[in-house]
Formats: C-alpha cells, sequence, structure tokens
C-alpha cells in the first residue's frame, strides 16, 4: 500500500503533487498505510489544473505509432496500447482500437499511469462517429468527438473523460492520432489531415 512519503518519491513537484498531498492530508494515513477508520485517499480524482497540467507534458512519440503499425485483434476489435514516458518521469499510455464491423468506430486514448496504485486515467479520448450524450449538459449529438477529462463530472462518479465535443478535424483513426499528437504534448503535425474543416 502507497503511503504519502513514497508517493512524494514518485511525483516531482507541481500541482499533480500538491493534490495529491492535500488528500493525503485530509485522510487518516500512517507509515503504514490508511487506517480503516475515517476517509481513504482516492487518488483517481484530479483537479483541472493537475488535467491541464498532465496534457500540457511535453512526452516522446512512442514507435509504431506514425505511421500505425499493425494492430491485434482481439473481440471483433483491432487495438494496441504503447507506453509513453516523459522528461519528468510520468507515466503515460496511448490505446489505439477500431472495430473490424465498422471503421467509423475507433478511439485513441491518452491516459495517465496514477503512481503506485496500478490506474490508468484517461485525460482525453479522440473518438469515432457515434453517439454520445453529456449527461450534465442534457446535450446529445451524432457525430466525431474528442472526450476530455474533467473534475466536474469526476465530483458525482462519471468516468472522467465522459464529457465531449464535437470536432470535424478528423475522419479517421489515423488522422485522430495525429491530432492527439499535435494537442497533447507530442510537438505539432504540420501535416495533421484536417478532413472537414474547423473544429
Amino acid at each position: 500500500m502507497a503511503t504519502c512519503a513514497r508517493l512524494e518519491r514518485h511525483l516531482r513537484g507541481g500541482s499533480l503533487f500538491k493534490d495529491l498531498r492535500r488528500r493525503c492530508r485530509q485522510s487518516r494515513w500512517t507509515k503504514n498505510g490508511p487506517q480503516r477508520k475515517g476517509p481513504q485517499l482516492d487518488m483517481s480524482i484530479l483537479s483541472e489544473e493537475t488535467i491541464a497540467g498532465l496534457i500540457r507534458e511535453p512526452k516522446t512519440l512512442p514507435e509504431g505509432l506514425v505511421p500505425l503499425g499493425r494492430l491485434v485483434v482481439r473481440n471483433q476489435h483491432k487495438r494496441k496500447e504503447y507506453d509513453v514516458v516523459s522528461g519528468s518521469r510520468n507515466r503515460f499510455v496511448i490505446y489505439v482500437r477500431q472495430s473490424e464491423l465498422n471503421i467509423m468506430d475507433f478511439s485513441a486514448i491518452l491516459g495517465y499511469r496514477l503512481p503506485e496504485v496500478h490506474t490508468v486515467f484517461r485525460l482525453c479520448r479522440y473518438n469515432g462517429k457515434h453517439q454520445h450524450t453529456n449527461v450534465l449538459e442534457r446535450q446529445t449529438f451524432y457525430d466525431f468527438h474528442v472526450h476530455t477529462a474533467t473534475l466536474r463530472y469526476q465530483a458525482p462518479g462519471f468516468k472522467e473523460d465522459h464529457f465531449a465535443a464535437t470536432t470535424g478535424r478528423y475522419a479517421s483513426l489515423e488522422a485522430a492520432i495525429q491530432c492527439l499528437i499535435a494537442d497533447r504534448g507530442f510537438g505539432t503535425f504540420e501535416d495533421t489531415p484536417l478532413f472537414r474543416g474547423g473544429a
């Protein structure tokens, strides 16, 4: 079981460290882990500031992502994951998935590996064309769309990246991956395909 001291050794300062340290203080932790009574440390909820910082953080482009290499077929979906390490030693992962039955059913996901808890926090998700409803906004659409992690959806217990906005920047999995790379700390692609006009 992780303790606050062990978390401190795995982080390099900034808003993420402050976010976790604050929750350590709010919980009843000992050097041997959390006490059985009292609030527990919830490692899965991150603030808007922390989310933005993780997204901006410079990251190294993993091999085999661009151009997209061969994917593994499982349960009628092609998929693969790519580990990413940043200069601050934060660990990220990119998940790529596409249906074999419908090429418009795809996802390119950037996740953050929370230290010590073996959990991936999904920072953003570039999805294909299907129906989605933003529950809190009572908004439903059928289009290509980008999910982004928000505190307002985490707080009531929804998935961290439930909120989504429509986009016209891509119309294929490969183009969605290039948009993810350009937007999320991997640098920019001058030749990123913009198939359908502006976002």
